[in-house]
């Protein structure tokens, strides 16, 4: 990481400018963040940037193929299968973690997703850094020559192309008991389309309509089917129902593109990774695995601890990947203690990925889920600069 740039924000940081932080990114939006902010952004060296995209890349190239497309093609569980598949999704979220071996700091993947990410949270946020002039203007949270204008551009062709933006809707359970609802403010304020809840579209004939008789022909989606399926929710249509709307991005990429994906993946930077459901014997250094459900989210289900019972007694071991552990590096030393950071590439995919922006945890416990980590200082939800 770069250090000069590390020493740069030290010097630029006080403990009476995280209130006002905090401010800036929440005041301007009429939902607020549901997750701590950290204090502080990670920053790149140039070749520890091109490592990061490096890793990306490989794993890009992976699932381009035909080989990929039929290891994908029994992700989507039954029932959950959603009309007019796409060839590839609209976004593309990649999670690294910053990991030690050997005295070196490298990317080691944990999870991707076919799926959308707090694209617009993220500008508002570097929007807050500079505000508060805590990063140098020499340097950019965006990456592939964009700036804030030009990443918004690209993401509102994807998500509202050439539409009228009521024709638009980010659609979402209950959005504003979401923790990343502050995301959906940002998306209203920055693309200019509406904010709804499942339960409020109409399904009419092969049309979706909202609550007021309006036709909606395109859904920037964040509805989670994990979550839907806890919900008792009563629904006048479903993201299953054959209609002519455009998913962005469609549903099914949610589970083609997922942690059903990790046993596929090979690469320097892709940890040991099986489905329970093949392991010919139950590994006997348990403590060097991490056990997670295929299908949850925001860290639910996962067990860090694994145990030869927890294995034995899964009822759908199909369901299940048993992932080598991976050591985070402690590196960035704050007033509480070292952290670690999970940094998640977010690819905009139109007709060739792109690599847009990054999004990073800052954690000091077992998971790095910003769900999971709300009473300490100097960790949390924030971003990562190079230099430009």
């Amino acid at each position: 990481m770069d250090s000069v740039l590390r020493a740069d924000f030290r010097q630029r940081w006080s403990d009476d400018k995280y209130e006002p932080l905090v401010a800036a990114v929440n005041d301007p939006y009429h939902w607020k963040a549901g997750f701590r902010i950290c204090e502080t952004p990670i920053f790149f060296t140039e070749e520890w940037a091109r490592t990061l995209q490096d890793a990306g890349d490989q794993i890009l190239r992976q699932i381009e193929t035909p080989e990929f497309e039929k290891h994908a093609a029994g992700a989507v569980p039954s029932g959950l299968e959603v009309p007019n598949p796409q060839p590839h999704p609209a976004f593309v979220q990649i999670d690294f973690a910053i990991a030690e071996e050997n005295g070196q700091l490298v990317p080691r993947l944990i999870e991707l997703q076919g799926f959308a990410s707090m694209f617009c949270y993220q500008v508002a946020l570097d929007r807050a850094y500079r505000k508060l002039d805590l990063v140098p203007e020499s340097t950019s949270q965006y990456w592939s020559g964009l700036d804030e204008a030009s990443y918004l551009n690209h993401l509102r062709k994807i998500v509202v192309g050439d539409l009228p933006s009521e024709e638009v809707v980010l659609l979402e359970i209950e959005p504003e008991k979401q923790r990343t609802k502050i995301d959906f403010a940002c998306t209203e304020e920055m693309l200019g389309i509406r904010t709804v809840c499942l339960s409020e579209l109409v399904k009419d004939g092969r049309t979706v309509r909202d609550m007021q008789g309006r036709p909606i022909k395109r859904i920037y989606n964040r509805v989670i089917f994990d979550e839907l399926s806890q919900k008792d929710m009563s629904l006048r249509f479903h993201p299953t129902d054959d209609v002519d709307v455009e998913w962005v991005a469609h549903p099914s990429w949610f589970h083609k593109l997922s942690k059903h994906s990790l046993p596929f993946l090979q690469g320097e930077a892709v940890p040991e990774c099986h489905f329970v459901s093949d392991l010919k014997e139950i590994p006997k250094d348990l403590k060097n695995y991490v056990l997670k459900p295929l299908y949850s989210f925001a860290g639910a289900g996962v067990i860090v601890d694994v145990t030869r019972e927890a294995i034995e007694e899964l009822a759908y071991p199909e369901s299940y990947l048993l992932q080598r552990k991976v050591k985070y590096a402690e590196f960035i030393e704050t007033p509480s203690g070292r952290s670690k950071a999970e940094v998640r590439l977010m690819y905009f995919w139109n007709r060739t990925p792109i690599l847009a922006g990054t999004l990073v945890r800052v954690s000091r416990g077992n998971l790095s889920s910003v769900s999971k980590n709300t009473e300490d200082t100097w960790i949390g939800a924030t971003t990562g600069y190079h230099r430009i």
